[in-house]
């Protein structure tokens, strides 16, 4: 354990951990283990490190022993406390929707419950009334039911996902829900997410036709020689009137501070559909490089996120033209067991535009 080469990767683990890099530092800690760290004088950072990351079955473990090793451990008491009160059952009541520039418009309220049953395994309950309009077209209403759940399956790897029936008051019903597997990606310093849903499209025209979506999709992040950040989202959208989209969609942002994290680079996003139809909005050779900002960070209870890009697009029959985009998200912690927040963004293409927005309240009991 007193070997320099091995205290160096230790300190290299460490210091990937505190620089958010939670894969590289996750199979540093392994390369450290193997090389003759000492177990005792790692369980804390891999807890740290493991909590960060959201894998909070592998981060209970690690902070549980490291406690077991020092009693006195103050650091380690609290991100257990931590831990604890995110893994206490909760609740939130939500309100969301969104509006076009094609007079549409779909509003949502309800609400989730979810609680622990095992170590591993969360399930949970929604539950939402909804509200489609289109002007000259009329609107629809449907209430949605069903049941979520999320397994962590190893170290960095759990299953995510909801089965729902929504109940049209006048119009076929509909069945849906999504499955995302996330995976570590250490040898990019990143994650990937194997992703897979079915939705309806959520216009009344396209309900009234009982056309639904299916979505299967690889959602990645890849952080590039320390500095760069990378997200990359490659997905096919296979509908059941028989129109099929294919998109990549993606930044590349270089960070300009650390914390509160400051990132600005290139925005791009392609996208083609076999028919833009009139029910619904298919971008059909969409090509979209826009500059891009990103902040975020926290300030005692409150914790912040925002997001504009701007610059140039074009789509089958039209030319290149300026778009642009924005989106911001707080969040205030009243109290350890309650938080409230909020979301508001915007987003343009050659032809087509949309607003949307979420309010929510958390409660933790």
């Amino acid at each position: 354990a007193g070997n320099p080469v091995t205290r160096a990767r230790l300190d290299l683990a460490r210091a990937l951990y505190w620089h958010g890099q939670h894969e590289a530092a996750h199979a540093a800690f392994a390369r450290a283990l193997e090389a003759g760290a000492d177990p005792q004088a790692t369980l804390a950072d891999r807890g740290f490190n493991a909590e960060r990351q959201g894998d909070l079955h592998t981060a209970r473990a690690h902070l549980r022993a490291a406690l077991e090793s020092d009693p006195d451990a103050t650091r380690v008491r609290d991100a257990l406390d931590r831990l604890e009160a995110r893994r206490r059952p909760q609740a939130t009541l939500f309100l969301s929707g969104w509006m076009d520039n094609e007079d549409r418009d779909h509003y949502r309220y309800g609400g989730t419950a979810d609680a622990f049953v095992s170590e591993r395994l969360r399930l949970g309950v929604l539950a939402d009334r909804d509200r489609w309009s289109t002007d000259g077209v009329g609107s629809a209403h449907g209430t949605r039911l069903g049941l979520r759940g999320l397994a962590f399956l190893a170290p960095q790897v759990w299953l995510s996902g909801s089965l729902w029936r929504l109940d049209m008051d006048t119009l076929e019903d509909h069945w849906g829900g999504d499955l995302a597997l996330r995976l570590p990606n250490p040898w990019l310093s990143g994650s990937l997410t194997l992703t897979a849903s079915r939705e309806e499209i959520e216009t009344v025209e396209a309900l009234r036709k009982g056309i639904d979506a299916n979505t299967y999709a690889l959602r990645t992040y890849t952080r590039l020689r320390d500095v760069w950040d990378l997200f990359a989202d490659l997905s096919h959208t296979q509908r059941t009137d028989g129109n099929d989209t294919t998109s990549l969609d993606g930044r590349l942002l270089y960070r300009l501070q650390e914390w509160p994290y400051v990132a600005a680079g290139w925005r791009f996003r392609f996208a083609d559909s076999d028919r833009d139809p009139p029910e619904y909005w298919a971008p059909e050779g969409l090509q979209q490089h826009q500059a891009h900002i990103t902040v975020r960070g926290a300030r005692g209870r409150l914790s912040y996120a925002a997001s504009a890009e701007a610059g140039f697009a074009k789509e089958r029959d039209t030319d290149w033209r300026f778009v642009w985009g924005a989106r911001g998200l707080v969040e205030y912690a009243f109290h350890r067991r309650f938080s409230a927040s909020a979301e508001l963004g915007y987003f343009e293409s050659p032809d087509y535009e949309r607003w949307h927005g979420r309010v929510a309240l958390t409660g933790r009991f």
